[in-house]
């Protein structure tokens, strides 16, 4: 059941998001904007529906919280049911599916709308290319090979957690409330929770990319803040203008596959090293420091910022994908 309230008077900490592991009746406690606030309550063995769904009813599940009816209007009650679903192909022909249409995923970690963005920013890049005849028609099947496998594990994660917030097993539960507690006080541990780490970055083991796969292949590269050549700072997608693009470390190494197709060239400089024609300044310190991580010092960057190929200093790239023709497209201007 989810219930939306509107909040007339603020209690403490209402600003924060809870999951009340509650055994008699867990709870999503969900701060949403505009002085809204929303609880979540599973529907238990026995429960009426129809009267959990009353203003009465909701005064006494969320007055166990401390929240007196002088502080809330309901604005709703609902009951709705959720799915773990994947249609079992995201792609027939000239129809594509995305978002909810190709996936459903329970709300625990909040990741529903983010996959459907995701799979938005995969396919209709890929789609461009194709009207541009940048890249032939059989580039498009990369799209589901890409993103199902991310949101099958994105939506395994999700149900974990639900399943670990809404246990009522009492013996379960026991060990569940001594864990947790200790495990929240190892600082490292806590802030890398809280941070979301935990839920999996997107990285394509299969679809678009160059073979032979290295460490940085199919991952998509960071966003700092970097220097452009005129001196401005920026996000790093403002300075790479959603195009296809090699990404030199400190120095360049020639490409002529690349080269000879017009993919245009950057090179990254440490941070603190002037502005100049064709460099971007790392001035954040995450950008070379990532690509050594990954041992590339020459990646090839797809529009939306994931690594296609990539080499060891020195190291020729793999060739462009085949078919590809790219249409000249205009560098990103810095300027406001």
């Amino acid at each position: 059941m989810v219930v939306d309230t509107e909040m007339l008077k603020p209690w403490p900490d209402h600003d924060r998001l809870r999951f009340r592991c509650d055994p008699d009746r867990p709870a999503v406690d969900c701060p949403t904007p505009l002085g809204h606030h929303r609880w979540e309550f599973p529907i238990l063995p026995g429960d009426d529906e129809a009267y959990l769904t009353t203003d009465e009813a909701v005064h006494q599940m969320v007055g166990r919280y401390g929240i007196g009816r002088d502080q809330i209007k309901i604005l709703r009650a609902t009951v709705y049911s959720h799915h773990v679903r994947f249609a079992a192909r995201f792609r027939v022909g000239r129809v594509f599916l995305a978002g909810d249409a190709a996936h459903a995923m329970p709300p625990w970690i909040g990741q529903g709308m983010a996959a459907g963005v995701r799979d938005a920013a995969n396919l209709c890049w890929k789609l461009e290319s194709v009207l541009r005849g940048e890249l032939p028609k059989s580039i498009l099947d990369s799209y589901e090979a890409e993103r199902k496998p991310h949101v099958k594990e994105v939506t395994r994660r999700a149900v974990f957690v639900g399943r670990l917030i809404t246990e009522r097993r009492l013996a379960v539960t026991r060990v569940r409330d001594c864990v947790m507690p200790v495990l929240n006080r190892i600082r490292p541990l806590s802030q890398w929770l809280q941070d979301s780490h935990w839920i999996p970055v997107a990285h394509y083991a299969d679809g678009l990319q160059a073979r032979p796969r290295t460490k940085a292949s199919g991952r998509q590269i960071p966003q700092p803040r970097v220097t452009a050549p005129d001196g401005a700072r920026l996000p790093l997608d403002d300075a790479l203008g959603g195009r296809w693009l090699l990404l030199h470390a400190r120095t360049t190494t020639p490409q002529p596959a690349w080269e000879r197709l017009d993919v245009p060239s950057l090179t990254l400089t440490p941070a603190g090293s002037g502005p100049a024609q064709g460099t971007l300044v790392d001035s954040d310190g995450v950008l070379l420091r990532w690509l050594a991580e990954h041992r590339a010092a020459t990646v090839v960057l797809r529009p939306d910022g994931y690594v296609y190929a990539a080499a060891p200093t020195g190291s020729a790239l793999p060739p462009p994908p085949g078919g590809f023709a790219p249409a000249a497209r205009k560098a990103p201007s810095t300027t406001p």
